[in-house]
């Protein structure tokens, strides 16, 4: 949570701590506030995936993060000509792993009770 805030409010200043300089500044900033909004799915992604594997289940993240990750490309295109440019890229990526995430919640919520 305090990274989401970090990254919504204060991306700009995370972003020089790396890359020097106005245009690094934006784009920067401009990342990390996209990305900002969707760290919690990403979260829930990695958690689940890790429960997952823990039970000796791998094929679901395998596939999960194969088809949403390969959806990044199109995705990006669509939303980079229409009017978002470099923001229709941030936007594929974070859309992408907010879909990543809720899917394996949803497919981790269907098993469950088989797994454990």
């Amino acid at each position: 949570m305090l990274l989401t805030l970090l990254f919504v409010f204060y991306g700009g200043e995370v972003f020089t701590l790396f890359v020097p300089g106005q245009i690094a500044f934006d784009a920067g900033q401009l990342f990390l506030r996209i990305e900002g909004y969707t760290m919690l799915f990403m979260m829930v992604e990695i958690t689940i995936q890790g429960v997952f594997f823990g039970t000796g289940r791998t094929l679901p993240p395998a596939l999960i993060s194969s088809v949403f990750n390969l959806l990044r490309i199109p995705l990006a295109i669509i939303l980079a000509k229409n009017g978002l440019g470099l923001a229709g890229i941030w936007w594929a990526i974070s859309l992408t792993s907010l879909l990543k995430g809720l899917t394996a919640f949803s497919w981790f919520q269907a098993i469950k009770k088989r797994i454990l």
